[in-house]
């Protein structure tokens, strides 16, 4: 996403484990598609680490200095692409509430009245003395 033309995202560091099998969609993603993606986001600085022993993930930042770590484990190429756009076509920044939850200032009562536990009571009575 851009704000005012800016790209807000500015990196993507690709994590992964050489041997492990949760790491193989993300080595073959570097094998085959990582230089086209790089190519085409020139902007977007990309770079691959090995972290030996720990499962995929891509660490994202944004231009207001905030991070989004992302999991890619046991995911294929094309579900890291999509991982990898979806990053990029964010913001950075926290997702806000739309409809805070907002308490009245005045005291609305209910039409139907309030409930206490003898109004089951009340109201069987009440029939008992009409069928009477």
């Amino acid at each position: 996403m851009s704000v005012r033309g800016v790209g807000q995202l500015q990196s993507l560091k690709l994590l992964y484990c050489r041997h492990s099998g949760s790491s193989r969609g993300v080595r073959d993603f570097l094998r085959s598609a990582f230089d086209s993606y790089a190519s085409a986001h020139a902007s977007i600085a990309i770079s691959s680490e090995t972290a030996p022993g720990r499962h995929p993930h891509v660490v994202a930042s944004y231009a207001n200095g905030s991070t989004k770590v992302i999991t890619l484990k046991n995911e294929d190429q094309e579900a890291i692409a999509q991982r990898l756009e979806s990053l990029r076509k964010q913001s950075g920044r926290k997702a806000r509430e739309f409809w805070p939850n907002v308490e009245s200032a005045y005291d609305i009562r209910s039409v139907q009245g309030f409930w206490n536990p003898k109004l089951g009571l009340a109201l069987a009575n009440a029939q008992a003395k009409k069928q009477q």
